[in-house]
């Protein structure tokens, strides 16, 4: 029995990816190197774990093998000031630590600051919804590409059975960007514990999905820290690469990849899917969306870069006719993040950023919703975000989105 455990363990270590042969490359934003760097973020080809526009900010790229030298010539040519650091060994838990947390889980054990799995995020939030059933619902808005239920967190007071405003909020549509759920926790557990915003509620509801893709996610703790996508097989390997959709480029509007420079395939960390809307997760958080007729807010929580974007992702220099209004309510919510520790995010045009066609916030205004935003997370140089970032990352969030619901509060007062 024994020699069977560790020929198990063993086995499930090695298939455990590590990127030894990859390099973390570094470089900081300065007004000198504007063009260049613009050029650079809109390379669908190089994996960004982190773009920072902000003068002085640091970038990072994740560079495969055979990017390395070509990508440091580019530098060296531009005469860019670049750093190339290797990518540290990654941790992952192995199946027996996994067992012991799943023994003691109770509705106790959930740490706010701590990254937990699927299984433990969901007796959290059923936890909430048993002990605060007055005003916190817990419902499966739909399943993800294999078969797991999406939750859907509601937050609010009921009035006399009318429709109230709300706020959808979701995070960790990418695998990889464990600090969005995080961050949404956080928010969740403000929301509720924190009487003082019930005077908000009993106006706002607020919708959270902390967990969209959790097939990816928890592919990410236990197999493949860097993985981004779903976890959707188009072939009978699921050890490979080429599988998954990335679900913020599979929404039905303006999808085509013909609306963006380079068209991914199959294998790429971007691909948008065989068509749009084609995957569980999309569908799924589409219909919520259609089914929450009063949202007047939308909120993707990504990471990295200390960002909040704004329609429209799909083209340079087209934007919503009401977009003073998105970029007046976007200032309120970086002043109120900056309240919160002294943090700058930068509001900006996301196509502006980087193109990107079929994006969650872009379908999100085009079904109507008033206020759509991406808010790009915490921007550190190692990229993945230690357990010590949670608490300061959610109280900087939290406070931008409590500006947000207060805003929409007055709003419908008047």
């Amino acid at each position: 029995m024994l020699l069977f455990l560790l020929i198990f363990c063993f086995s499930f270590a090695h298939s455990q990816k590590q990127y030894s042969d990859h390099t973390y490359l570094i470089f900081k934003s300065t007004q000198e190197n504007l063009n260049f760097r613009s050029n650079l973020y809109k390379d669908e080809t190089l994996d960004f774990l982190q773009r920072s526009p902000q003068i002085d900010a640091d970038n990072v790229i994740f560079l495969k093998p055979d990017q390395i030298e070509q990508t440091r010539q580019r530098f060296q040519r531009e005469k860019i000031a670049f750093e190339l650091e290797d990518v540290p060994h990654f941790d992952y838990p192995t199946p027996r630590e996994d067992n012991k947390r799943i023994s003691r889980r109770s509705l106790t054990d959930f740490k706010l600051t701590a990254f937990n799995d699927v299984d433990e995020q969901v007796a959290f939030m059923k936890s909430l919804a048993k002990k605060h059933s007055d005003f916190v619902e817990l419902e499966v808005f739909g399943k993800s590409a294999q078969g797991k239920p999406l939750y859907l967190l509601k937050i609010g007071y009921p009035l006399n059975g009318t429709k109230k405003s709300g706020v959808f909020i979701d995070a960790n549509i990418h695998a990889r960007e464990w600090i969005t759920s995080s961050t949404a926790f956080w928010i969740i557990n403000e929301l509720v514990t924190n009487s003082t915003h019930k005077d908000l509620l009993t106006k706002v509801d607020v919708y959270v999905v902390p967990m969209l893709n959790p097939d990816g996610y928890m592919w990410s703790r236990k197999r493949d820290r860097m993985w981004r996508r779903n976890r959707n097989h188009f072939s009978s390997n699921s050890e490979s690469d080429c599988v998954g959709v990335d679900l913020n480029r599979n929404f039905p509007f303006h999808w085509s990849p013909r609306d963006i420079d380079f068209v991914p395939d199959q294998c790429h960390q971007n691909y948008p899917g065989p068509e749009p809307g084609s995957e569980e997760e999309t569908k799924s958080l589409m219909k919520v969306l259609k089914r929450l007729s009063t949202l007047r807010a939308y909120i993707a929580l990504h990471s990295r870069g200390d960002l909040i974007l704004y329609p429209w992702g799909f083209a340079k220099n087209h934007l919503p006719p009401d977009v003073h209004v998105l970029i007046e309510m976007a200032h309120k919510i970086r002043a109120g993040i900056f309240s919160s520790r002294g943090n700058n995010f930068t509001v900006l045009n996301s196509a502006d950023m980087y193109l990107a066609a079929g994006i969650a916030h872009d379908y999100a205004k085009s079904s109507g919703i008033k206020y759509s935003y991406t808010l790009e997370l915490t921007k550190i140089r190692e990229y993945r975000p230690t357990e010590a970032e949670i608490e300061p990352v959610g109280r900087e969030v939290f406070a931008g989105i409590l500006v947000l619901l207060q805003d929409i509060f007055l709003e419908i007062l008047l």
